[in-house]
């Protein structure tokens, strides 16, 4: 469904459906982040809808799907923000994590929630509180081309015991 990606912004980069690559269905959200930029993204405030935060204190893990069709490996960050008003100094907590997808390969990224909520030697975010979610591209130092990955499938996960339930986020129901 298009409106999906219309709920993503984009700064420095291009967000489209796409039926090139994808996890699940029929679509996935495409991504050029332009070479030229520092830290191109994509990202969704308000994962209610109404500049509020979602709670994620009953699931264990966030997953997103990704695939790098680019011939060099694909350096990325998701990160996380909580509190309600977006960019408020002072109010809100950050919490970053790196990853690497090598090039032409699909792999499920997999965060748990205990490890969003407290990370050694960081303070503690509110997993009650959560308000943005941002994919970050780091670029070739040296210049290089646009760099492109294949977005899919983004939930949250509740295992009890050998049963697994994965739930799309909220507002991303219909999933990019």
């Amino acid at each position: 469904d298009e409106t999906d990606i219309d709920n993503w912004k984009e700064v420095d980069a291009t967000l489209t459906r796409s039926r090139e690559w994808s996890s699940q269905g029929k679509f996935s959200g495409k991504v050029i982040f332009r070479s030229a930029q520092i830290y191109p993204n994509i990202y969704i405030n308000s994962l209610d809808g109404d500049y509020g935060s979602c709670d994620w204190s009953s699931y264990d893990k966030l997953l997103i799907d990704v695939y790098n069709p680019n011939e060099e490996d694909a350096p990325f960050t998701v990160a996380l923000l909580n509190g309600a008003r977006p960019y408020a100094v002072g109010e809100q907590q950050y919490r970053g994590f790196e990853y690497g997808i090598p090039s032409k390969n699909k792999q499920t990224i997999e965060i748990p929630i205990s490890l969003i909520e407290k990370r050694p030697g960081e303070p503690d975010l509110d997993i009650k509180d959560i308000s943005s979610l941002t994919i970050i591209s780091k670029q070739p130092e040296t210049g290089g081309k646009d760099r492109v990955l294949y977005i899919d499938n983004i939930r949250l996960a509740i295992e009890q015991g050998a049963v697994k339930e994965d739930k799309p986020i909220p507002i991303v129901e219909k999933k990019v």
